[in-house]
């Protein structure tokens, strides 16, 4: 019986009913940290020491007793050699069975501040006195808060009750998803400017190994985008239908089977690349790629800016001994121009209330000339200027890296495959992949992803442009922000030739423009400071005076 994505969702979906709805979140107020005077009010240690020592008999040595949980603190005691006892009272507020939300509060703060629980840090932006940070079933909040140099920490224990915790399974809707906007570069008067956003991730493995290697493999390349995460929950589905089989609640138990059964057995494979560089020394490379384009053809940035997201997300969700797994089970890929999406949201599916949510992604789709490019998600890379004909075309890249490498002696048969369930087998997937290594040596492993920006601007005979580049840190992409040319020309100049790039350094920032047709170039850059800059042009750089 083949069943689709709606078969399986409405299974789940019917299956909610089933089980009593997980409790919602706890909010425990840790306290308000005042800025100005440096005093933290709220959950706070306490420590005590005590001058009487305490009483023992000869011979004998100091024994520290176990911390335990008097009250709504947790108290421990240590002893040293002298037999003086050091009492530190830690708060220790009782909770129910429920995920955990600690509240943090500030005063007198001018500038954005810091909050670290647990090792993870929550960045507050200036003019936010409050923050809710989850710790879900954790047994303490180790807490820190960084205003400048002010600075507090703690720590905060919960007491929960004794008992199982609940079971639930069920399905939900998200009904979009955002994932990245294409800026759309400033519009010329021939309306030829674009951008071309590419984004690749290549993770290469090598290994250094002894006697063999056999490598086989079989696979499948659709759907591999959420192969994993089904995985994942199938895994989990699994191990909770037999904890709770365990527990004798049968019925539960029953529906996370029969969910399991329907996913099948998952493992998520990509196209792989293998090349040997010497005997004793294995290269494996993943690499995906995807490339996004924006024209002026429908408007310049916060009109033809491109947003793409997913609609209509369909999650599978369960909730077994106190952990939430989530699932993507299908979902519809949309790509919108910022004008689209503002008339025609209807048509493309969302409502209008998500269409706002949406368009407020993007600092540009405002009144004509009003934006905010928010400190914390944009970083400043450079100025260009071109105009007066001037075709400028640039290409800008983000590369991120991470390098791993661990020492390893073994002898590795791994061996995964997907034996889809119904829904999968009727859209053709499944397949296998075996791979056999002796290792003796170490496993390295190099994660690189790049964004690059290829921006092809064009001018008319009458236009002239100053456009800063900021990169969005939240979403990978470039922006582009028009600026005023100045009254005047900040530094000019004679290149070799006409169209050359002609760049200046000024003041930490990088400027860059074209000659014209003369060969000559021009900054008008109003924020272009004074003093000593280094210019390049003709390939030779040379110090200058601005």
């Amino acid at each position: 019986m083949s069943l689709s994505a709606d078969d399986v969702y409405q299974a789940v979906k019917a299956a909610e009913s089933t089980f009593p709805l997980p409790a919602p979140y706890f909010t425990v107020d840790v306290g308000t940290f005042n800025v100005a005077t440096g005093v933290f009010n709220g959950l706070n240690t306490d420590t005590e020491v005590d001058q009487e020592p305490v009483e023992h008999g000869p011979g004998q040595h100091p024994r520290n007793p176990a911390p335990r949980f008097i009250g709504s603190n947790r108290v421990s005691v240590s002893i040293d050699a002298r037999f003086h006892r050091t009492i530190t009272t830690e708060p220790a507020p009782h909770v129910p069975l429920a995920p955990v939300l600690v509240k943090f509060s500030v005063t007198n703060a001018a500038t954005s501040w810091t909050v670290r629980v647990n090792g993870a840090d929550t960045s507050v932006r200036a003019g936010r006195s409050s923050v809710l940070v989850d710790v879900w079933d954790a047994a303490a909040a180790r807490w820190r808060i960084s205003i400048g140099s002010r600075v507090r920490s703690d720590i905060v224990w919960f007491q929960r009750p004794h008992g199982p915790h609940p079971a639930a399974l069920g399905a939900f809707t998200i009904p979009v998803l955002p994932l990245t906007i294409v800026y759309a570069p400033p519009v010329d008067s021939l309306g030829a400017s674009s951008a071309k956003y590419s984004a690749a991730k290549t993770v290469g493995s090598t290994v250094d190994f002894g006697v063999t290697t056999d490598v086989s493999s079989t696979v499948p390349v659709q759907g591999s985008m959420f192969l994993t995460s089904l995985s994942l929950a199938k895994g989990t589905f699994e191990v909770d239908a037999l904890a709770l089989k365990a527990t004798g609640n049968k019925v539960a138990s029953d529906v996370f089977s029969q969910i399991s059964a329907q996913i099948g057995e998952i493992s998520s494979t990509e196209q792989t690349g293998v090349a040997d560089g010497t005997e004793s020394t294995m290269t494996l490379i993943q690499s995906t790629s995807d490339e996004l384009r924006a024209t002026v053809t429908s408007g310049g940035p916060g009109v033809g800016d491109v947003l793409y997201f997913y609609r209509d997300v369909r999650m599978i969700w369960s909730y077994v001994d106190g952990r939430l797994r989530l699932c993507p089970l299908s979902f519809t890929r949309t790509f919108l121009s910022a004008t689209g999406l503002r008339e025609h949201a209807d048509a493309a599916g969302i409502s209008a209330a998500d269409a706002t949510a949406l368009l407020a992604l993007d600092p540009f789709t405002g009144p004509e000339g009003q934006h905010t490019l928010a400190a914390d998600r944009f970083t400043f890379l450079e100025t260009w200027e071109y105009g007066f004909g001037v075709a400028f075309t640039h290409t800008v890249s983000t590369t991120r890296e991470t390098n791993r490498r661990t020492t390893h002696r073994e002898y590795t048969t791994e061996s995964s495959g997907w034996d889809a369930g119904p829904l999968f087998k009727a859209l053709g997937l499944g397949g296998s992949d075996t791979t056999t290594v002796t290792v003796t040596n170490a496993v390295g492993e190099k994660t690189s992803s790049t964004v690059t920006l290829e921006a092809n601007l064009v001018s008319g005979p009458q236009d002239l442009f100053v456009v800063n580049i900021w990169y969005d840190n939240l979403f990978g992409t470039f922006a582009f922000e028009s600026v005023p040319a100045g009254p005047t020309v900040k530094f000019k100049g004679t290149g070799t030739g006409a169209a050359e790039e002609v760049t200046l350094r000024a003041g930490g920032k990088m400027f860059r423009t074209v000659t014209g047709p003369d060969g000559r170039f021009r900054f008008r850059a109003p924020h272009i400071p004074s003093g000593d800059a280094l210019l390049r042009v003709g390939g030779v750089t040379r110090s200058v005076t601005i």
